[in-house]
């Protein structure tokens, strides 16, 4: 694609979009009553018995500029004790329904920070689900995986989650220019890296993955060269590129970002091209939205094979119908429902200790709901789907063609197939097939009149 078409068509396509880690999306959502959330759950585990679990920690020592991320900002750490208190009481709820023989396909921390608790800390908040008389855990089918931030990474931390069965980290690096991590409040020397991807090879795990963010303050396409040739040293076996979305609405400390100025939509898809293209020049392949990963990774191998999943955690190589949702504004997914705990920490854990659980929202979804739901799957995970064109709107079907007409898709017997140039487009793609776009009215789709 060159240069002069590129600009074009982000110009075009330059509109904000889900991330499609669901379907129907968060927005969508019509509410669901705990007892219809549960029996979804068991149900689904009866005819699936693969589970995969998601614990979210919410805490952090320093508040980033850019985060998006549900956390709460604190350095007392008595408040770990209580934490883990009410998870163990949220996951011995969920015990209670489970049937015997559940295959653990997956384990991850997110947050927040998991590096916030302390290695002995992990480890008691782990005891009763690896020690669960109802889940199997099969190291040869498990991956478990952490973030981590490298500001609050011990080497003990590395020991500890090695005893435990972590064969996975991954690492939000998001620039390594001093410049750019000042102004978004990450001071994060490169030496501090260094030192903590040594710790955790020294630990025995090699695999590990990099969060990089572009569209941050100070960033052009020579300093994000950089950068990227900083973390190329590593050889991390999976990078995730992600755009930096600036909602201050939402997120207030977004605001001082502004202060320093941010990339204009041009400056920012150079960079992203940039970065693209110099990835892939260095051995890895562009695995669905964002993410790329070596051949010698077992993400681009389930990409190869066509087996690649995504949930509420992104891709995933564990392709499990049900994932469980741990701790504050965790997401639980069952295939055929949707359920959401309380994003405040607090509240999180007054509504565990008193019911048990936190549902405060979620979705049942419908017939219709759960074909899109797949046509959308295929499409993120293999760039490609099968699909009736007579049973989509007329507005959809053109929608279809002007995609066609950029050369971002090819249409042909009732499949959709995402061309090399419709990669990085791939939002607006599966938008045409989202429902709550489906209105003649709405032009949101694409920047330009359709």
């Amino acid at each position: 694609m060159s240069e002069s078409i590129s600009l074009k068509l982000l110009e075009k396509y330059n509109v904000p979009g889900p991330r499609y880690t669901s379907y129907p999306t968060y927005p969508s959502w019509k509410g669901i009553i705990p007892d219809r959330w549960f029996s979804h759950f068991k149900s689904s585990l009866h005819e699936d018995k693969t589970l995969s679990i998601y614990i979210h920690v919410p805490f952090c020592e320093i508040l980033c500029a850019f985060c998006g991320c549900t956390k709460e900002i604190t350095k007392d750490y008595s408040k770990a004790s209580p934490y883990i208190e009410a998870l163990h009481k949220e996951f011995k709820f969920y015990e209670e329904m489970l049937p015997e023989g559940v295959k653990v396909s997956e384990i991850h921390f997110g947050g927040g920070s998991p590096s916030w608790l302390k290695p002995s800390e992990l480890k008691l908040l782990l005891e009763p689900i690896l020690n669960s008389k109802k889940l199997i855990f099969d190291p040869n089918f498990l991956e478990q995986s952490i973030e981590m931030d490298p500001r609050t990474t011990t080497e003990e931390h590395f020991k500890e989650l090695k005893k435990l069965g972590f064969n996975r980290i991954s690492m939000g690096i998001q620039d390594t220019n001093d410049t750019v991590l000042k102004a978004i409040r990450r001071e994060q020397p490169l030496s501090l890296v260094t030192n903590v991807v040594n710790n955790l090879k020294n630990n025995g795990i090699e695999l590990f993955n990099m969060d990089l963010i572009y569209g941050l303050p100070f960033q052009t396409v020579e300093t994000f060269t950089q950068t990227i040739n900083d973390i190329l040293v590593f050889r991390p076996t999976r990078i995730a590129l992600y755009s930096y979305a600036h909602v201050p609405s939402l997120k207030p400390a977004q605001k001082i970002l502004e202060k320093s100025g941010l990339p204009t939509a041009k400056e920012k898809m150079m960079i992203q091209e940039s970065a693209r293209k110099q990835l892939v020049e260095n051995g890895y392949v562009e695995i669905g939205m964002d993410h790329f990963a070596l051949k010698s990774d077992t993400l681009y191998q389930s990409y190869a094979k066509g087996e690649l999943h995504r949930n509420f955690m992104g891709y995933t190589v564990q392709k499990s119908k049900v994932l469980l949702g741990l701790g504050p504004s965790s997401l639980s997914d069952s295939w055929t429902a949707f359920s959401q705990n309380a994003k405040e920490y607090k509240t999180w854990r007054e509504k565990v200790l008193a019911d048990g659980h936190a549902i405060i929202h979620g979705h049942e979804l419908k017939t219709e709901d759960l074909s899109r739901r797949q046509n959308i799957l295929d499409l993120m995970c293999h760039f490609e789907t099968k699909i009736s064109f007579s049973q989509l709107s007329d507005f959809q079907n053109n929608l279809l063609k002007t995609l066609s007409d950029d050369e971002l898709i090819v249409l042909k017997d009732d499949q959709i197939k995402v061309t090399e140039n419709g990669k990085q487009f791939i939002r607006n793609i599966c938008m045409t097939l989202d429902e709550s776009f489906n209105k003649g009215e709405n032009k949101n789709i694409f920047s330009q009149t359709v």
